[in-house]
């Protein structure tokens, strides 16, 4: 394969032609309901479920995709861990890193590769024949390195966004004009400069009337007395 045309400084070597099953050994999910409360957890496709007693993979880290139902959402699962069997765990092989292997498996069209008619499926086969490429361990780990810590911050953004994005705080109350206004019944000089004049809009607020409005026809003592008990 030719060399990508954006990559780190300092790696030069062609990347090579490769398939998933080259880079992954491919595990089956299993049912967890014989299994007895403990402190390894479950996956499925939708993430965590509840923690057990006993491990599917002790010891190796592994990348999480759906069997059927969701398989275009696929995550890393540290070990040790077990799964639904509705999850494959792919352990990636001897020099591949992880988060290389993710960043792969992120980058395929899984629906793309749904062969079902019904409920979308994978199979190991089709994984086992999705095409890729791979660098050296080296520049695998630099890349893998670089989006797991762009991850890391996206999330930590998407968390502080969610943190003041409460929209109870935005909560709108209905007032009638007379909770807001303090009405009066003295007459005004529409020819008084010293009086400002404001207006209300839904656009801008309580806003000052500028001087290009006619005060004789803005101000007006039979609007004074206008009752202030509509809902607003």
């Amino acid at each position: 394969m030719k060399k990508p045309k954006i990559r780190f400084k300092g790696y030069q070597e062609d990347w090579e032609q490769r398939k998933f099953a080259d880079v992954v050994d491919i595990g089956s999910g299993m049912d967890y309901k014989h299994l007895e409360e403990g402190n390894i957890p479950v996956y499925g496709t939708g993430g965590y479920l509840l923690s057990v007693n006993k491990a599917l993979s002790d010891d190796k880290d592994a990348i999480g995709i759906g069997r059927k139902g969701t398989i275009d959402k696929p995550y890393i699962l540290r070990a040790p861990f077990w799964t639904v069997d509705t999850l494959f765990y792919c352990i990636p092989k001897e020099n591949y890193d992880l988060d290389f292997t993710s960043c792969i498996f992120q980058n395929v069209d899984w629906k793309k590769k749904d062969e079902s008619t019904g409920v979308p499926s994978l199979s190991k086969v089709i994984i086992n024949n999705v095409e890729t490429a791979t660098p050296t361990m080296d520049e695998q780990q630099k890349i893998g390195e670089y989006f797991s810590n762009l991850d890391h911050l996206i999330t930590l953004h998407h968390r502080k966004y969610m943190k003041y994005a409460d929209l109870s705080v935005f909560d709108w109350e209905q007032r009638k004009l007379g909770d807001v206004f303090e009405q009066t019944a003295n007459f005004v000089n529409p020819n008084d400069d010293d009086i400002e004049l404001w207006s209300l809009t839904v656009e801008d607020g309580l806003t000052p009337k500028s001087e290009r409005y006619n005060r004789e026809f803005l101000v007006k003592k039979k609007l004074i007395s206008k009752r202030f008990d509509q809902e607003i």
